[in-house]
């Protein structure tokens, strides 16, 4: 991992047709020191956030990495770190 980040999130999913086959979706790393926020306890949440989502997909292809799922799971983990910067 690079020193300027904190964590790294990875996003697997499996399907019911094959699961015992792990399939990436999405692989990031991020920066999640706030000032007096506990940087664990925020991953955490992010990744609650970022698998409720995923267990919520209409589809399997919402689910599946394509073309825009790096951009899709980026924005998606700015917008809850947005909502926890102004709680």
């Amino acid at each position: 991992m690079e020193p300027e980040f904190t964590h790294q999130l990875w996003i697997w999913y499996r399907t019911r047709e094959e699961p015992g086959r792990l399939q990436l979706v999405f692989r990031g790393q991020f920066d999640f020191s706030i000032p007096g926020k506990d940087a664990d306890g925020i991953a955490g949440m992010v990744t609650d956030f970022l698998a409720r989502m995923l267990w919520e997909a209409k589809s399997l292809k919402q689910a599946q990495r394509n073309d825009n799922s790096d951009v899709f799971w980026s924005r998606a983990v700015s917008t809850k770190l947005g909502n926890l910067t102004i709680v």
